[in-house]
């Protein structure tokens, strides 16, 4: 068939019509699929922002609550209330966020539970702080309710974040499949609608800048989070068991004094930094955990700081197992409790020594000699006990007053620390008592050791604030652990008779002998250990 020239033209023209038609149809569509992709990453963003809100709220709960636990201070529990209402609202607005996802509404049903059970867990042991005290909220926390509901809300966090990334990805997907359909039509079109494919290019361009603008805005979102994450003042770390790869996170390094780049990412930076007397409590429990026999870490250590010193750390974790049973990966966090158990020292410290000459004191003492007669007992060796007593102490106090007198127990301490071996034990009972136990030592060989401690503190001159001078001297009773003796009070009372005779001569050191007690009335000893308790109990 002839086609006259005007025909042809207008085929051709009616060609360019269509090619711009559909050109047109397929650019409308891919600019609205374009701008709804713009505002599901907007709805996205806001709906994680929101997750990552509340996340961040649940987890200031938790340090402000850790803050008050440990210090008592109101600030921090006003903080708590704070955060819990902070967890309400912010839970609402998530709620009307995706009320159009069903699958978001029903995992924020099993969420709102787990968060309600973490609150009132926090507040018990609040309580526990305010009426019972630290210990108290302190044994609460160790038993792990706490972290399981935190671990299960965590949980939901990621699922729901999870499904908000999977939907947005979804919609993606279909836009680019259909931007790519709108591509292959502007080829196809290129050399007839050059100038509408680059109005469409800019249109496309434009657009795809504004989604560009908003993934960084989410991005950024996601660094909030993981500052958040860094500001509960944990290290994070993963190892991989198989391979032997760990991940330790900056704060971890921190805590030990070292900046990220600082330090390699290797287990050996962990484990060679583990204090020598902890090394085997540690090695124990991973090895448990390797081998499958545990799952769940938790250990208190000391690693060794850039500086030379050691830190006190609490080592969390939890491990993921193999199809045998053996541990694949283990992940955990680390915390620095350096300053809880100096405190803990310190507590013990106090209710284990005199305060004056920070010998033992007399409850301590005894707890260490039932135990050391035990273990005398079961493996044979020899175990002394000896009671020493100044000579006419009461004269110095009254002479001369309580200041030369603290000044005599302190230097007859210092001068018994000196006088004995690190295995002994001493301690001051009150007042001018003092007792020591040797194990592994008879009482003969004590004796030579105590007759230098004797000798010593007979020839120390003491200054009064008068500018006089005054000695005194010490009497020592001591008494060798036999079968026929079975507690402390009878391993004391024998003692106490040895003292007693030396007492009739002072300065000296007398080791018991029931052949010198014969000549003794029994009452006389009997109203002497009678006055020694009641001055003890003194």
């Amino acid at each position: 068939m002839n086609w006259t020239l005007q025909k042809k033209v207008a085929l051709g023209f009616l060609g360019v019509l269509a090619v711009l038609f559909l050109i047109q149809y397929a650019t409308y569509r891919g600019m609205m699929d374009f701008i709804d992709s713009a505002r599901n990453v907007e709805h996205t963003q806001q709906v994680l922002e929101k997750i990552n809100a509340l996340r961040v709220s649940l987890k200031d709960a938790e340090s402000d609550q850790r803050g008050f636990i440990i210090t008592g201070q109101p600030d921090y529990l006003n903080r708590f209330y704070e955060a819990q209402r902070n967890i309400r609202e912010e839970y609402q607005e998530l709620r009307l966020l995706v009320g159009d996802n069903p699958q978001q509404i029903k995992l924020l049903d099993q969420l709102f539970p787990v968060i309600r059970k973490r609150i009132e867990l926090l507040d018990r042991a609040i309580t526990l702080r305010q009426n019972q005290g630290l210990p108290a909220a302190l044994k609460f926390i160790g038993t792990g309710q706490s972290k399981a509901a935190m671990d299960e809300a965590y949980a939901l966090f990621e699922e729901l974040k999870a499904d908000e990334r999977r939907q947005l990805h979804l919609r993606n997907a279909m836009v680019d499949a259909k931007a790519q359909q709108t591509f292959m039509l502007f080829i196809a079109g290129a050399f007839l609608v050059i100038f509408i494919f680059l109005v469409l290019q800019s249109i496309v361009r434009r657009e795809i800048g504004e989604r560009q603008k908003k993934e960084e805005e989410l991005r950024k979102s996601e660094e909030r989070y993981q500052l958040a994450a860094l500001g509960t003042n944990d290290g994070l770390w993963d190892w991989e068991v198989d391979s032997d790869r760990i991940y330790l996170s900056p704060r971890w390094k921190s805590i030990l004094g070292y900046l990220d780049d600082e330090m390699k990412n290797y287990t050996y930076e962990w484990f060679s930094r583990i204090h020598p007397d902890d090394v085997d409590a540690v090695t124990r429990k991973l090895d448990a955990i390797k081998a499958g026999d545990e799952i769940i870490l938790e250990a208190e250590y000391r690693l060794k700081h850039k500086d030379g010193s050691y830190r006190w750390v609490l080592n969390r974790g939890i491990a993921a197992v193999n199809d045998d049973g053996t541990a694949s990966r283990i992940a955990g966090s680390l915390s620095d409790i350096t300053f809880r158990k100096l405190e803990e020292q310190k507590l013990f410290y106090k209710a284990t020594h005199d305060t004056l000459t920070g010998l033992y004191n007399r409850e301590q003492l005894m707890s260490q000699l039932t135990q050391a007669m035990s273990a005398a007992k079961r493996h044979k060796f020899p175990l002394s006990l000896t009671i020493a007593d100044l000579d006419k102490f009461k004269q110095i106090n009254d002479t001369y007053g309580h200041l030369l007198g603290d000044k005599v127990l302190l230097t007859f301490s210092k001068i018994i620390r000196e006088g004995t071996r690190t295995e002994d034990l001493a301690a001051r009972f009150g007042g001018d008592e003092f007792c020591l136990v040797f194990p592994h030592t008879p009482a003969e060989k004590v004796k030579t050791l105590l007759d230098r401690i004797r000798r010593k503190l007979e020839d120390t001159v003491f200054e009064t604030a008068s500018g006089e001078t005054c000695s005194l001297t010490a009497t020592f009773g001591v008494c060798q652990l036999t079968p026929d003796i079975l507690t402390p009070t009878e391993f004391f009372e024998k003692a106490d008779q040895a003292l007693y005779m030396g007492k009739r001569e002072r300065n000296t050191v007398w080791i018991y002998d029931e052949m010198f007690l014969k000549d003794v009335h029994p009452e006389e000893i009997k109203q002497h250990q009678t006055q020694r308790r009641e001055a003890r109990d003194d």
